[in-house]
């Protein structure tokens, strides 16, 4: 097993890890922790004895030697202590909590950065063959030309995944024989879009919501966010670094609400552009030129959607905005249905996914800007970057920045 503490302080701190989960299922009867590779029961029972550990983890790291190690678990245990914090009832404010938990200052997303992203949506669209007056309205009627029932969710899932698997293995990363998603569900109910759940060796399970509306061209972007080369794909190489000795037991998990959260929703934010399904100079033949069009066009919608829920988020959360209000701000879009909206508005008001919800958006432009960055024949080292090595946000970009002998602006969107 790879550790980077001794042995004591190494099993201390996965102690604290596990033994958080337990807590956060007590007080908020949910997971925190999403995965974790050793899968030893954690036995510490209070969040004092959480705290403590975790201080005892400090010491232990401040004895470390400069380099990777030292500066991911510095930036990770400020996480951590956040979570004990505000699980214990400490009135902390929220930019506060989210500068420990993401690494992140939640900024309004100006009207700039929306209209440059609407222009580029509206130029494509147009391009194939939409004439309505705005941007929303183009894509609405793109939208609705491209409805996704709800009985199809399943079956396009079905259809489409052994292509994502293909592809990823090709173009991204090996995946462990043995791997593959042994349950697919529609769902209702619920307030996320898609959700990927490990269930160990190599095995996941897919679920969708199906009460949203859904089109083909968003929907094959959440699923190869939720797939492949996404969070099941991270899931199981995790799964296998860890068996081969290559993942150190003090990242041997996944946990919400800390600084691995926008590289980990980030990087599924970006699948599907990891496989060249949205770029027409990639050779890939199994999406045509057509649906490369469809597939880029449905990502922009979902990035500008985003946008305006980071800033309904930034809003309700910073400013004390109300839900009607926030609801309608999303809704002023032309990109929402109602429904769509009071799903935004519930999650990112939710007791943990609050602080866990500037992952998606902040995490969705630092894995672009940098994937941008490796020209093609560079790519095999930037997946290697992202995928081989634990990350939080600060030693990313420190490690991107190495690679390319220069730095860049890790949260800037795309502006014309």
């Amino acid at each position: 097993m790879m550790r980077w503490l001794p042995e004591e302080a190494g099993d201390r701190f996965q102690n604290a890890v596990s033994s958080l989960n337990k807590q956060t299922q007590a007080i908020y009867g949910c997971d925190l922790v999403l995965a974790d590779y050793r899968a030893k029961v954690g036995t510490l029972n209070s969040l004092q004895e959480i705290w403590d550990a975790l201080c005892d983890t400090e010491k232990a790291v401040s004895q470390l030697p400069h380099g990777h190690a030292r500066d991911y678990l510095e930036a990770m245990l400020p996480g951590f202590k956040m979570i004990v914090r505000v699980m214990q009832g400490d009135a902390v404010p929220y930019d506060r909590q989210i500068a420990d938990m993401q690494q992140v200052v939640s900024r309004v997303i100006t009207r700039e950065q929306m209209d440059a992203l609407s222009a580029s949506l509206d130029r494509d669209l147009y391009e194939m063959g939409y004439r309505q007056a705005t941007a929303p309205e183009k894509a609405m009627a793109f939208l609705d030309d491209h409805v996704l029932a709800a009985e199809d969710v399943v079956p396009t899932t079905k259809a489409f995944l052994s292509r994502c698997q293909g592809a990823c293995r090709a173009k991204v990363l090996p995946l462990p024989d043995g791997d593959g998603i042994d349950d697919i569900q529609g769902v209702r109910n619920v307030i996320y879009s898609g959700n990927s759940a490990y269930l160990g060796h190599y095995k996941g399970k897919l679920s969708f919501n199906i009460d949203r509306p859904w089109s083909l061209p968003t929907f094959a972007n959440v699923l190869c966010h939720e797939g492949y080369p996404g969070h099941h794909a991270f899931y199981c190489h995790w799964d296998v670094l860890f068996q081969q000795g290559e993942l150190p037991l003090e990242a041997a998990y996944y946990v919400k609400n800390t600084p691995t959260n926008a590289l980990f929703e980030g990087t599924p934010e970006n699948a599907l552009h990891f496989l060249g399904w949205d770029d027409l100079s990639e050779d890939t033949p199994e999406i045509d030129d057509a649906q490369k069009r469809q597939f880029l066009a449905g990502r922009k919608i979902l990035d500008l959607q985003r946008m305006y829920q980071q800033n309904g988020c930034h809003y309700v959360n910073l400013e004390g905005m109300g839900k009607d209000e926030a609801e309608a701000y999303m809704m002023s879009s032309g990109l929402f249905q109602p429904s769509e909206a009071a799903s935004a508005y519930r999650f990112f008001t939710d007791a943990t996914r609050r602080t866990y919800y500037p992952s998606y958006f902040y995490g969705r432009w630092l894995v672009h800007n940098a994937y941008v960055r490796f020209p093609r024949e560079r790519r095999a080292e930037f997946f290697h970057l992202l995928y081989d090595n634990p990350h939080t946000n600060s030693t990313f970009i420190k490690a991107v920045t190495q690679a390319l002998g220069a730095g860049f602006e890790p949260f800037e969107t795309e502006r014309s």
